[in-house]
């Protein structure tokens, strides 16, 4: 009988233990609330757009690495992205998504652009090298590189705005190998 109850108190402190160690570590989690990446605060964001930016018309770009007009770069075809407009702006604004170092063949297979060509706000982006540019008033700002999160936000917004295109990493390539497109 002694065994017994010797046997279930080690149970019960064994059982009691491993709760404590499973609260404690999910209290250690990140448990903040969602957040509006709208409202980060600019030491927290890797970059962070203006609010006039954000009021203006956003249009999104497909690019190959063929010499062109648009950042040196061909246009070779664009979308008005207002339906997903939200979804774009997140994937901007979470300083998850952006890093600080990493390789660059930067060959751009996106881009979007807020506002007009005589007052825009540029961002060029690679999924290949996972690297993005941002211009204001076609002077190169930042330099901002994309951690897998972020490419995999932006490969996502890519496959849901040109569902007909080669997958990213090839486009480029393919690219430069067909004859021609049209100039931006």
């Amino acid at each position: 009988m002694i065994n017994r109850l010797a046997f279930i108190g080690i149970i019960l402190t064994v059982a009691t233990a491993i709760l404590y160690v499973m609260i404690v570590r999910l209290s250690d989690t990140d448990t903040k609330p969602f957040r509006d990446p709208l409202t980060v605060a600019d030491a927290e964001a890797p970059f962070r757009l203006s609010d006039a930016v954000l009021e203006q018309p956003l249009t999104t770009y497909l690019l190959n690495i063929q010499a062109g007009s648009f950042h040196g770069y061909t246009v070779t075809d664009s979308i008005e992205t207002e339906p997903i407009r939200r979804e774009i702006i997140e994937a901007l604004a979470w300083q998850q998504n952006f890093r600080k170092s990493g390789a660059m063949c930067f060959d751009p297979g996106m881009a979007f652009r807020f506002g007009s060509d005589s007052a825009s706000t540029d961002i060029l982006i690679c999924l290949e090298c996972s690297w993005m540019y941002i211009y204001e008033d076609d002077q190169l700002t930042k330099k901002v590189g994309l951690t897998r999160q972020g490419v995999g936000a932006f490969t996502e917004i890519y496959k849901s705005l040109f569902p007909e295109q080669e997958p990213v990493e090839n486009n480029h390539r393919s690219a430069a190998n067909s004859g021609g497109s049209s100039e931006f």
